[in-house]
């Protein structure tokens, strides 16, 4: 993993020394420890992280149906890949859904609630972009944030198709 030490089998410390488990459902994604938290959000989203934060928190709001706040988790994925999405109980062996449209809210799509923060965790990168003089961002910053949303995309669209239940098609439908 890069920029990630193993600690012990599938728990490791990333390069702000945040500790990570395996996620409980999907192979290759490792969730930061509640107790180390802090420094995930500026070790990855850049210095406007409380933008990225409050981007979230609002798309979430404006995209997911019956969303009214609650707790996210921050993940990493194998390559590194940083994202948040809305925590969830696992119940039974059917996969979590929550009901997520697009930012115009003429599509709305059934998705795993990692695919929901996925999105999520886009359309906040976006809104960084689109704000990067007045986040004061520098070019490489701009840069880093927009290959991460590409490379979610990528992800996202892989993890659709492990998960099944055409769990990409969703994902696509509400990404384009």
């Amino acid at each position: 993993m890069s920029n990630a030490a193993m600690v012990d089998q599938g728990t490791f410390t990333d390069k702000a020394g945040n500790l990570y488990h395996p996620h409980a459902e999907i192979n290759g994604l490792s969730v930061a420890d509640a107790e180390q938290r802090m420094d995930f959000l500026p070790a990855y989203f850049t210095s406007a992280f409380m933008a990225f934060e409050g981007a979230v928190l609002d798309m979430a709001r404006k995209t997911i149906k019956g969303y009214t706040g609650g707790y996210w988790e921050y993940a990493l994925t194998e390559s590194g890949l940083p994202f948040v999405y809305p925590k969830h109980r696992i119940e039974g062996d059917e996969l979590p859904r929550l009901t997520v449209s697009n930012v115009f809210d003429d599509e709305h799509q059934d998705l795993h609630p990692v695919l929901a923060g996925i999105i999520t965790t886009m359309v906040a990168l976006i809104i960084m972009m689109e704000n990067a003089e007045k986040l004061d961002l520098t070019d490489a910053e701009e840069e880093a944030i927009y290959d991460l949303r590409l490379d979610l995309r990528d992800y996202a669209l892989n993890l659709g198709k492990a998960l099944g239940d055409e769990q990409d098609r969703a994902f696509y439908k509400l990404f384009n």
